[in-house]
């Protein structure tokens, strides 16, 4: 008879839920929620988002991909951020007691007062959809303004 060696390997990793005794893996079927932003000087702009909502969420959201370009080039000309859901959290202890889960990421080195498209989506064991565009000025870059 021959010998059989088996492994086991912790699924903790993944994300999956059961549909009929299925078990089944998914993407985050929405994208992250409630999307703002705002310039922090004339070449950054904060974005601040919250959570994919709990019944989107299909598993344990493990990363957000942040996409934008300047709004008036076509949107190949796009810049991918890659961010850790941990790197992404946003402690702020005056919306701390809110129990939202909110995320937020600063990207910097834009050009002085232009317009930037941004969409987010979220990842488990794939990608989720991207959010609507949401378009962001940087600010003036003038004492004067």
């Amino acid at each position: 008879m021959p010998s059989h060696s088996h492994s086991f390997h912790s699924l903790s990793f993944l994300s999956f839920w059961f549909n009929d005794n299925v078990l089944c893996f998914t993407a985050p079927s929405m994208p992250p929620a409630n999307i703002t932003g705002y310039n922090t000087s004339s070449t950054s702009i904060r974005l601040i988002w919250n959570q994919v909502p709990l019944k989107d969420k299909n598993g344990v959201i493990r990363r957000f991909t942040v996409r934008y370009w300047q709004s008036s080039e076509p949107i190949n000309t796009t810049e991918v951020k890659e961010i850790s859901a941990s790197e992404a959290w946003y402690n702020e202890s005056s919306i701390a007691s809110s129990q939202l889960e909110i995320f937020s990421a600063e990207f910097t080195n834009l050009l002085i007062w232009t317009n930037y498209t941004f969409q987010i989506r979220a990842f488990t064991i794939d990608y989720g959809n991207f959010s609507m565009p949401l378009i962001i000025r940087s600010d003036e870059d003038s004492k004067f303004a």
